[in-house]
C-alpha cells in the first residue's frame, strides 16, 4: 500500500511542485520505447542528433567558431560519416573551453555545476540546465527499470557527492530525500564505525535496492562480511562510477544481484546491465561511435555524444575506455533492442592508507580535488609512506595558497590524522605512466598491496 501512495501520489506531487513534472514526463516516454525496434531507436538517434547539432551551431559559441574553422554547415552533415569530420572532445578541451561551451540563453542562476570524478587526473566543471538534470534522472530510472528498480523504490545510496550528503542536511532536502524514497549515507569518512552506522540506517530504512561507487561497495562487502553482519531484504545493487571488479563478493556480502551501470560526469548514463548481464547502450539518448584504439586490435575506443544535454552540449567526446561490440552470437535474450557492448574500462585509483591503519579511497579523494580548488589543469597525489604525500599540479592558475591549504585540509580530513607531511610540486604537464594514463592517486606504500591481498583473502576463504 505504501509503495502505491509513493507511486501515485508523493512522488508525482513532488515532481510537480519542485520540477515541472519534467522527470516524470521523461520518464514516462523513454520507459515506452523498451518496446521499440532497433531502426526506430536508431531514426530517434539521428533525429536527436541532428536537432542538437543544428542547435550548437545557431547557439554555443565553442561550437560556431568551430564549424566555421572548418567551413562545415549542419546541412552538410547527411550521414555519421559526414558527422565524424567534427574532431572528438575530451575534458581538456572542456577545461579550456568552459565559457564559450555553457549555452548563453541560460541565465547563471539556471544552471547546476557538477563535477567530473577526476578519474584521470583533470579537475573540470560541468554544467547542466535543470531540464538537463532531470533527463539525466529519468535516462538513469529507465536504465535501472532494466534490472527491476523503480522510479518510486527505496533505495540506499553510498556516494561522494556532496550535493547529495548536504542534501539531507536541510529541512527542504530532508523534505525531497524523503518523498523520493532516499537515504542518503556519510561517507566523507569511511572507517568501521561509519559503516557501522550505515548498517543501522540500512536496517532501519528498510530499502529495496542500494546504489552506490564499486569502491565503496566493495569496502562495505569486506565489512560486513569481517564482522559476520547480514543485511536482508535487498532486491538489488547497482554499482557505478567506477569499474565494476568485486561483483561476486558485493553479491555474497548483501546476498542480492549486482547490476552495473556505464557514463562519466561528462556523458551520463551511456549503457547499463540488464538483468541477464549484458551491457545494453541507451542509443535513443547517446550516440556510441566504435573507433580503432591504438595498440588494441579488438577493443573499440568509445567516442560518445549526449544527445539530451543542451547546458553544455559536448559532441564527439572521448571516454577514454574502450569496448568489444557484441555480435549477434551474443544477442541478448532479456528482449531489449538496444544493442550490448562488453566494456574494458581502464581507469583505476589506488587507496592511501593513513598511518592509524584507515583506508581511504582513492576515488573519494579525486572526486574531492575539483570541489576544494580552481585552476588545476591536472592534478596528481601520490603517497610516498605513511607520513609524506606529494601532490603534483601541473599548468596552474588558481590561488596557490588557498588550493594547497584547502587540499591539505581535505587529505587531513579524509585521513584522519594532520601528522602526514604534505609537499606540492608545479608542472607544466604531468608525465603519464607507463601505459600512457594518468592515474590521479597512487600509493607506493608496500601495504597497500598487501593489505588489500589479506583483506580480500580472508574475505573470499
Amino acid at each position: 500500500m505504501r509503495d502505491l501512495i509513493f507511486k501515485k501520489i508523493f512522488i508525482p506531487f513532488y515532481h510537480y511542485i519542485y520540477r515541472n513534472n519534467s522527470r516524470v514526463k521523461a520518464y514516462k516516454k523513454l520507459i515506452r520505447r523498451d518496446l521499440l525496434s532497433y531502426d526506430d531507436l536508431l531514426f530517434i538517434q539521428w533525429k536527436k542528433l541532428k536537432k542538437l547539432i543544428n542547435y550548437c551551431y545557431k547557439t554555443i559559441p565553442y561550437y560556431q567558431k568551430l564549424f566555421n574553422s572548418l567551413d562545415l554547415h549542419p546541412l552538410d552533415i547527411k550521414t555519421l560519416k559526414d558527422y565524424r569530420s567534427i574532431p572528438e572532445f575530451n575534458k581538456l578541451s572542456i577545461v579550456e573551453n568552459k565559457n564559450e561551451l555553457i549555452n548563453p540563453e541560460l541565465a547563471q542562476k539556471n544552471l547546476i555545476i557538477n563535477y567530473t570524478t577526476g578519474s584521470m587526473g583533470i579537475p573540470a566543471k560541468i554544467y547542466r540546465s535543470l531540464d538537463d538534470q532531470e533527463n539525466i534522472c529519468a535516462l538513469r530510472a529507465r536504465s535501472n527499470s532494466w534490472c527491476g528498480w523503480n522510479l518510486w523504490d527505496k533505495t540506499f545510496c553510498l556516494l561522494t557527492d556532496q550535493r547529495y550528503i548536504k542534501q539531507a542536511d536541510s529541512l527542504t532536502g530532508e523534505f525531497s530525500v524523503f518523498l523520493n524514497r532516499k537515504n542518503i549515507a556519510d561517507t566523507k569518512n569511511v572507517c568501521p564505525e561509519r559503516m557501522f552506522s550505515w548498517v543501522k540506517q540500512i536496517r532501519k530504512f528498510k530499502p529495496n535496492y542500494l546504489y552506490g561507487y564499486s569502491s565503496l561497495l566493495e569496502e562495505f562487502s569486506v565489512f560486513l562480511t569481517n564482522e559476520n553482519i547480514n543485511i536482508e531484504g535487498l532486491k538489488g545493487i547497482f554499482s557505478t562510477v567506477e569499474p565494476l571488479i568485486q561483483r561476486e563478493l558485493i553479491s555474497n556480502a548483501f546476498k542480492a544481484p549486482v547490476y552495473d551501470e556505464y557514463g562519466c560526469s561528462e556523458v551520463p548514463c551511456i549503457a547499463h546491465e540488464c538483468q541477464k548481464g549484458s551491457m545494453h547502450i541507451n542509443i535513443d539518448e547517446v550516440l556510441v561511435e566504435f573507433e580503432e584504439a591504438e595498440g588494441d586490435f579488438e577493443a573499440k575506443k568509445l567516442i560518445c555524444t549526449p544527445l539530451y544535454l543542451y547546458g553544455m552540449p559536448i559532441l564527439r567526446y572521448n571516454t577514454e575506455d574502450t569496448a568489444l561490440i557484441k555480435t549477434e552470437s551474443d544477442y541478448c535474450d532479456c528482449g531489449l533492442a538496444y544493442p550490448a557492448i562488453k566494456l574494458r574500462v581502464s581507469k583505476g585509483n589506488d587507496n592511501l592508507i593513513s598511518s592509524n591503519g584507515k583506508l581511504v579511497s582513492g576515488v573519494v579523494i579525486a572526486s574531492y580535488i575539483p570541489a576544494v580548488t580552481s585552476g588545476i589543469k591536472q592534478f596528481q597525489i601520490v603517497q610516498k609512506d605513511l607520513l609524506s604525500i606529494k601532490v603534483k599540479i601541473s599548468n596552474y592558475e588558481g590561488p596557490v595558497e588557498e588550493n594547497e591549504r584547502n587540499i591539505r585540509k581535505l587529505l587531513y580530513e579524509l585521513m584522519d590524522t594532520s601528522s602526514i607531511k604534505v609537499n606540492f610540486e608545479y608542472y607544466e604537464e604531468i608525465p603519464p605512466d607507463i601505459n600512457g594514463n594518468l592515474r590521479p592517486v597512487i600509493s607506493n606504500i608496500e601495504s597497500n598491496l598487501s593489505y588489500k591481498a589479506n583483506i580480500r583473502a580472508k574475505t573470499l576463504n
